[in-house]
């Protein structure tokens, strides 16, 4: 304690350690995208399908807010990936100045190996990500205590190697400089 009876930490003492916020942690490389999930997500087993929702800043700092979707159908529809995608790009737009990564969790039961269902999610994403002009966006799947990238982002692998798809790296991309489409109600 000082002289004022406050608490100082001591320099190689556990209490003058601490511990960045994750939020704090950039997330850079593929690799620590997915384990950024399965933290998130700890245990990364799900009774029912959902759809979580993380930003990440130009830093690879995330913002403080995760959102989780609820009651997915097993199916997508466009209505559904469209609002997804739109929802995150408002956001994205808002808080990141529009420069960032969208990073979608599919969460679901069963056994952690893409199906025929998930894979129709990661199209479905694609194409209204697509006409909403998001670039930079990932998708992985949680199921079973697994966490598995479906959508890499356009990032280094994280384990030496290059990305494994095409994309500016490393870092994160700026959103596509395509106009979003207003949608009709």
């Amino acid at each position: 304690m000082d002289d004022d009876g406050r608490t100082v930490a001591v320099p190689g003492q556990p209490d003058a350690m601490t511990t960045p916020h994750l939020a704090d942690v950039p997330v850079t490389t593929q690799r620590e995208l997915r384990r950024r999930w399965a933290a998130v997500l700890e245990p990364p087993v799900f009774a029912a399908r959902s759809m979580w929702i993380m930003w990440l800043r130009a830093d690879g700092s995330t913002l403080p807010t995760l959102v989780p979707i609820d009651e997915l159908p097993r199916e997508p529809d466009a209505r559904t990936t469209t609002g997804l995608v739109d929802l995150a790009g408002t956001v994205a737009d808002e808080h990141t100045d529009g420069i960032g990564h969208v990073a979608f969790a599919l969460c679901r039961s069963g056994q952690p190996t893409c199906s025929g269902n998930d894979q129709a999610w990661a199209d479905g994403l694609q194409r209204a990500a697509g006409e909403a002009g998001l670039s930079s966006w990932s998708l992985h799947l949680a199921a079973g205590g697994a966490v598995l990238p479906l959508v890499a982002p356009p990032w280094p692998r994280g384990d030496g190697e290059e990305q494994d798809r095409p994309g500016p790296a490393p870092g994160i991309s700026r959103r596509s400089s395509a106009p979003r489409r207003a949608r009709r109600a």
